[in-house]
């Protein structure tokens, strides 16, 4: 990975990338697998339209207080509020993407076009999602259903 590409995808240069996974003790926070014997990827929000909220601003209020601006995109990428304004609204979206690179940045993984944590984090970018099937596979509602039936089954022979 070359200074360019990092800094142009994800808004760091390689040596915050380096910082961060010294930060992290060079492991994986997926799988805790050292980042130094593997390939590292930056693993990131993904900002996507429905993210981000778009208004066309309307009316002289606007212009009275000194503001050409007619488009107005915000997007809330690590908890803050990243906004950015422009004359039309293609442009106002490339800003706002554009300054939320850095901050969607959430640390090193592990790469790998199939095994990675990077992959896989990337699917599973919804925290309720997530939560809720962490409660699932902590307490699969078949196992008590069927220890219920088996124990019934006993009972009754």
């Amino acid at each position: 990975m070359n200074e360019s590409y990092i800094m142009n995808k994800y808004g760091i240069t390689l040596a915050e990338r380096d910082e961060i996974m010294k930060y992290q003790d060079y492991k994986c926070p997926g799988c805790g697998r050292d980042l130094r014997e593997c390939r590292p990827e930056v693993d990131h929000e993904h900002i996507t339209m429905k993210m981000i909220d778009v208004v066309l601003v309307k009316g002289s209020v606007f212009e009275q207080i000194g503001f050409t601006d007619k488009w107005i995109a915000s997007v809330i990428v690590g908890g803050k509020r990243i906004t950015a304004r422009a004359q039309t609204k293609t442009a106002v979206i490339k800003l706002v993407k554009q300054a939320a690179k850095r901050p969607s940045v959430r640390g090193i993984c592990c790469g790998g076009r199939y095994a990675g944590c990077n992959r896989k984090m990337g699917r599973l970018d919804n925290i309720p999602w997530l939560e809720n099937t962490v409660k699932y596979l902590k307490s699969p509602p078949a196992r008590t259903v069927l220890s219920v039936v088996s124990v019934k089954t006993e009972i009754e022979k």
